[in-house]
């Protein structure tokens, strides 16, 4: 069993890595850290590490590419949550019920994080509170405070960007639907709405990468022509 990695989803190359177990090498992963203030697609196109975990058949080269054809099996699935309703607390509830007896990680994708970050700041709010009228703890008062405030301001501002990246996606879709053609409504909302990579989208409507980056960029010039 193997790992074989990339990174961003610029290209279909992938890399080998064997030198520990599949479910090892995913459990001790750290994943990279996106920059302040850093375009997320533009990251994930280009940086942001991804993998298949099992068996993938080289090229004549050498050389492994991510397709339907080289790609034997997967030993690792990976399951991309999206609109999840309810608490993070309700979902990893259900997730361990839905696969009690399995061996599984539950972790944030880049789309996800702010929602678990927010929801961490709203489970830490009060209860990490020590607030004392004493004297001898007036620094310790005043230190809890000021985090608490920090905090709450930290809230607010990860809110303000939910509320941006929920606006732009809202006015992503309403600017896919004024296509006429379904399929290349359907090719832009595996892109930008479903974030997929080019492979995933021409798996998931039977067509070659090169089909789907030419219905993509038909789509793109007819949303231009769109009053």
């Amino acid at each position: 069993m193997t790992i074989y990695e990339a990174r961003g989803f610029q290209s279909n190359l992938v890399y080998p890595f064997d030198k520990m177990e599949p479910f090892q090498y995913i459990e001790r992963f750290k994943p990279l850290v996106v920059p302040e203030g850093a375009n997320i697609e533009e990251f994930k196109r280009i940086q942001a590490p991804y993998c298949i975990s099992g068996k993938v058949t080289p090229e004549k080269n050498g050389s492994y590419k991510r397709n339907n054809t080289s790609l034997i099996y997967r030993d690792l699935i990976f399951l991309d949550y999206d609109d999840i309703q309810g608490t993070t607390e309700d979902f990893i509830e259900a997730v361990s019920s839905a696969l009690f007896g399995y061996s599984y990680i539950l972790y944030p994708t880049i789309k996800q994080g702010l929602y678990l970050e927010l929801a961490a700041l709203e489970s830490g709010i009060i209860k990490k509170q020590e607030l004392s009228n004493t004297r001898v703890q007036t620094s310790r008062v005043n230190t809890t405070e000021n985090n608490l405030i920090n905090v709450l301001k930290l809230k607010e501002y990860t809110l303000q960007r939910i509320e941006r990246l929920t606006e732009e996606r809202m006015e992503i879709s309403r600017l896919i639907d004024k296509l006429a053609n379904p399929l290349e409504r359907s090719v832009l909302r595996l892109f930008y709405l479903n974030v997929l990579d080019a492979w995933q989208v021409a798996e998931e409507i039977d067509k070659s990468k090169t089909a789907v980056y030419i219905i993509r960029q038909k789509a793109i010039e007819h949303l231009a022509n769109v009053g």
